[in-house]
């Protein structure tokens, strides 16, 4: 199959749902073309980890900082940190020492209208895509649990 659909309106033309999901799938198809073939996955730009002392309420001296950037994950849709991000130090504490990688990924989260029910089913298929970070045993974990995270580094843990 060697050609793409893509919508063509006219003016006035009365949109259905099917015409501007094309449209939106013909612009995220176009983009993720880009970052496959002009790009790999991975970090774009920022996304480091940092540290800096932890407030008094938290378990751990030290908070794990993600700093604001962009990456492409292996699924090759695009992930942006607006403002810093904190790993949860709960994640790794307890763990033996050792160094451990810490990833960020897009989860997909159905929207649903706050309050009232919707009764004209206007935001049945909106999907929110969030953000996370976080730390995991190995990669294998963070495959199986995170498919698509983009590693960001490891992150030394002394138990003691």
């Amino acid at each position: 199959m060697n050609y793409i659909d893509r919508a063509s309106f006219s003016e006035g033309q009365l949109l259905s749902a099917s015409e501007l999901e094309l449209v939106v799938d013909y612009a995220r198809g176009a983009l993720a073309q880009h970052d496959h073939y002009a790009h790999t996955w991975g970090i774009v730009d920022g996304m480091v980890l940092t540290t800096q002392p932890a407030g008094a309420e938290q378990k751990t001296p030290v908070a794990i900082i993600v700093t604001p950037g962009l990456a492409v994950d292996q699924q090759f849709r695009q992930i942006e940190i607006v403002t810093q991000m904190t790993l949860p130090p709960d994640l790794i504490s307890g763990l033996p020492s050792n160094p451990y990688p810490a990833y960020v990924w897009l989860s997909d989260d159905p929207l649903v209208p706050a309050g009232a029910a919707d009764p004209c089913q206007t935001v049945v298929d909106r999907m929110r895509e969030t953000v996370h970070v976080g730390v995991f045993p190995d990669a294998v974990t963070a495959a199986a649990q995170a498919p698509g995270a983009v590693c960001l580094g490891n992150v030394e843990w002394d138990a003691a």
